[in-house]
């Protein structure tokens, strides 16, 4: 199941993420951005600006930003060459109407 509003949360997710162990856990968030197919094309310009930001990284060991740019420029290979179009679900109907509630 591939929620529409999911790329862009996993975007901001990973760029404020904790940097303890990050270098590890931009890969499961980048698995997971990768299983929306082509509709993650709209967030290529946020992953290759990641992708500059993991290359410059201060106070960051130089193995671990390696290893967290590899796996924002993986996903952006991917999602790039993808032909992949899962249905997306949106949450639109589970939340509260506009003037119900009040």
């Amino acid at each position: 199941m591939v929620w529409t509003a999911g790329s862009t949360s996993s975007i901001l997710y990973a760029k404020n993420q904790n940097p303890w162990a990050s270098a590890n856990r931009m890969w499961e968030i980048m698995k997971a951005l990768k299983s929306y197919g082509t509709a993650a094309c709209d967030v290529l310009p946020e992953l290759r600006e990641m992708a500059t930001l993991c290359r410059k990284e201060r106070n960051f060991l130089e193995d671990c930003r390696k290893k967290k740019t590899a796996a924002v420029e993986d996903a952006i290979k991917a999602i790039e060459e993808t032909k992949d179009q899962p249905q997306l679900r949106t949450i639109a109907s589970l939340l509260p109407r506009e003037g119900k509630n009040k």
